[in-house]
């Protein structure tokens, strides 16, 4: 091997690990942002062949999850983090497709939660209807 080749090969397997550093840390920081919207949402997106990407608490801790038992028999359900550089570079590709689920499902249940208010002072006025004429 030349000596030019072996720099480029030293080169970009350094760009390929500052890459890779960069990318857990990105993982890291939105698990942190997500933490701090309090979502109390699990929130679950496939992967194009490889399996599923999931936000949600595990041991006391939410964070992303990732799920390949539909497509191997080995170890599934394990942190993002800790799942091979190519899974979680196709994973975080998956990660706008689940901020539009989680935005999706704020607005159901802020819906819910409006119609569960109207609900109560509907039938809040009506019991004092009942008690205002004993």
């Amino acid at each position: 091997m030349t000596s030019e080749t072996e720099v480029s090969l030293t080169l970009l397997a350094r760009q390929r690990e500052e890459a890779d550093d960069l990318l857990l840390a990105g993982i890291c920081e939105m698990e942190a942002l997500l933490k701090d919207l309090n979502l109390g949402l699990v929130l679950t997106v496939k992967v194009p062949f490889e399996g599923t990407l999931s936000y949600k608490k595990e041991a006391n801790r939410w964070r992303f999850m990732f799920d390949n038992s539909e497509f191997s028999h080995a170890e599934s359900n394990v942190p993002l983090i800790n799942c091979a550089r190519h899974i979680r570079v196709l994973a975080i590709r998956e990660f706008p497709t689940l901020l539009a689920a989680a935005r999706a499902a704020l607005l159901t249940t802020r819906a819910a939660q409006a119609q569960a208010l109207e609900a109560l002072t509907t039938s809040k006025a009506f019991v004092k209807t009942l008690l205002s004429e004993k």
